[in-house]
């Protein structure tokens, strides 16, 4: 079974085989929005799942559907660091396990709901689609989160899968025609299991690209010493819909004044709009696309790259836990 076919709808799914996920790192909400005693539901997978911190403050990320009989748990409480259903008040730990039943008789060992693997990086709570993750969280190459100022947000929701947008970030051509950007080729790409990192390298100027997974690119820029990083992700809602979301940052400068800190503002005003700009331009195109794999051409050749790694990822075969 793969995601991609020769044969792909303008949503950008196979045909008969819409519910198949990639394995990865997904973002399911800023961390902002998981306030303590906080409970959030979310689409994912094609299944709904909950949100919340436990005792420690960790994030928690777990099947939203009741074993009893499939209520909602985001519509629940959280209670004692623990999710309780609304319906009946069954109530289960931060590992899956119910731990409450307020009737007589013993808890059924059949009633758990999965528990994601999940973490906190970048403004961001992110979920892995399997038992154990597979590979390390996205990240942006050469920074480090303490050493940069960045801001996260939520763009909206799209009617494509994940894996495409992120084509656009090997797709070089691309680049150049509908973005006016003059980039050379990179002087190394390197395909590895679940990632793909490539740099180029010109005259004042260093970019140092990575794909992790399939729904995550982030790209480090280097202009004469003015270092910036950009994330962008999307999370699989159901076929056909994503969640997406950047993050913008650069190098920490440790601003000692208010006129300081102001420039830094402006800074991050103008990379937020950049980069704005050129989802809006690819979205133009990935909203109305029929994506096929047809004639490509040597200039293509990274893209090919892309399409046979999307093609060889890891699925996720557990998706009816949501």
């Amino acid at each position: 079974m793969t995601i991609i076919s020769a044969n792909l709808n303008r949503r950008g799914h196979a045909r008969g085989e819409e519910h198949v996920y990639h394995q990865g790192w997904y973002p399911l909400a800023m961390s902002s929005e998981l306030g303590v005693g906080a409970l959030i539901g979310r689409d994912f997978l094609g299944g709904r799942v909950v949100l919340y911190r436990d005792p420690s403050g960790n994030a928690v990320v777990q099947s939203a559907y009741c074993p009893h009989l499939g209520a909602d748990l985001s519509v629940g409480d959280l209670c004692d660091g623990q999710v309780r259903c609304a319906f009946h008040h069954w109530s289960f730990d931060a590992t899956g396990t119910c731990v409450r039943i307020p009737t007589e008789g013993k808890i059924p060992p059949g009633a758990r709901i999965f528990t994601y693997p999940s973490a906190e990086a970048w403004g961001l709570v992110w979920a892995f689609t399997g038992e154990k993750p597979l590979f390390e969280l996205p990240y942006i190459p050469r920074m480090k989160e303490a050493d940069m100022v960045y801001r996260t947000q939520m763009n909206g929701i799209v009617s494509y899968e994940p894996w495409l947008p992120v084509s656009n970030g090997l797709d070089f051509q691309h680049l150049r025609a509908l973005h006016g950007i003059a980039i050379t080729e990179p002087d190394r790409i390197d395909v590895k299991e679940y990632s793909i990192e490539y740099t180029i390298t010109e005259q004042h100027k260093k970019r140092h690209g990575l794909v992790t997974g399939t729904n995550t690119f982030s790209l480090y820029r280097d202009d004469s010493g003015h270092e910036t990083g950009t994330l962008f992700s999307g999370t699989p809602l159901r076929p056909g819909e994503t969640m997406v979301f950047s993050v913008v940052g650069l190098r920490n400068t440790h601003p000692r004044s208010e006129e300081d800190r102001a420039a830094l503002e402006r800074k991050l005003d103008a990379i937020a709009a950049y980069t704005a700009r050129l989802l809006e331009e690819d979205d133009r195109v990935l909203t109305t696309m029929r994506f096929r794999q047809g004639v490509l051409v040597a200039a293509d050749k990274h893209l090919a790259r892309y399409l046979k790694y999307v093609r060889e990822f890891p699925r996720a075969s557990f998706i009816e836990a949501c």
